[in-house]
């Protein structure tokens, strides 16, 4: 006959941490510690990869994508980057070179122009093409600049050859990228089959044991537990 005790058994509730039943596990865990410290380490790794993606992003668009020179009207030279003196205590200065604080204070305060501009120094392969558009391009010290809307007048294959540094940057940024990918879903892939060889692994050895601890109990505890508590228990409990 089934004792009362027994029958209510599995209604009882564990608590939701048990540092004592946390230990034994760690008994089964510790003969494939190996497998779980690679395991632990692809983890931090593709962590990683997840934080590096959005910040390649960021590169290309802030240093490539959009044009990262601003007119800045202040009383001095800024102290930052390497501005360019122009008239009227105006400094082009690339946007990408000033701390986000100074760059907002500017921008609360009207100094920084919304308008972004492109930079052709003097003697670059770029200077020949913008020597063509004098009505375009501003001569600035060490070179001359224009405005992304004046840039949108100019031919595609001009625009082309003056915008080839972004061109290149964002081509090697696009590869990064990719590559980051690949890695990501190799170590992914790999991280998720060691898991689950481990787990597989350390259910086999505590399915044994409490297999081996059943053989071994009374038959007189068989009169008393209900067979499927024992199934579940070997079987179900373990997974």
């Amino acid at each position: 006959m089934v004792s009362q005790h027994n029958t209510h058994d599995d209604n009882v509730m564990g608590k939701a941490f048990d540092a004592r039943l946390m230990r034994r596990l760690m008994h089964f865990l510790k003969p494939y510690w190996k497998m779980f410290s690679v395991c632990v380490l692809l983890i931090l790794v593709l962590t990683g990869i997840q934080t590096v993606l959005p910040y390649i992003t960021k590169i290309a668009i802030d240093d490539f994508l959009t044009l990262p020179w601003a007119v800045v009207t202040l009383d001095s030279s800024p102290s930052v980057g390497k501005p360019i003196a122009l008239a009227d205590g105006r400094y082009l200065i690339r946007t990408n070179e000033v701390p986000s604080d100074m760059r907002k204070t500017w921008e609360l305060s009207g100094a920084l122009s919304a308008k972004r501009y492109l930079f052709v120094p003097q003697g670059s392969a770029q200077e020949a093409v913008a020597s063509r558009y004098p009505q375009v391009f501003t001569p600035a010290p060490g070179g001359s600049f224009a405005s992304e809307e004046a840039l949108r007048a100019l031919p595609a294959a001009d625009t082309i050859v003056l915008r080839q540094g972004a061109i290149t940057g964002v081509i090697r940024l696009a590869i990064l990228f990719a590559i980051a990918l690949i890695i990501r879903f190799l170590f992914g892939v790999g991280q998720v089959y060691l898991l689950q060889l481990t787990g597989q692994k350390v259910m086999y050895d505590m399915r044994r044991q409490i297999f081996a601890h059943v053989l071994r109990l009374p038959l007189s505890y068989f009169d008393s537990t209900p067979v499927g508590r024992l199934v579940t228990r070997v079987t179900n409990d373990v997974a």
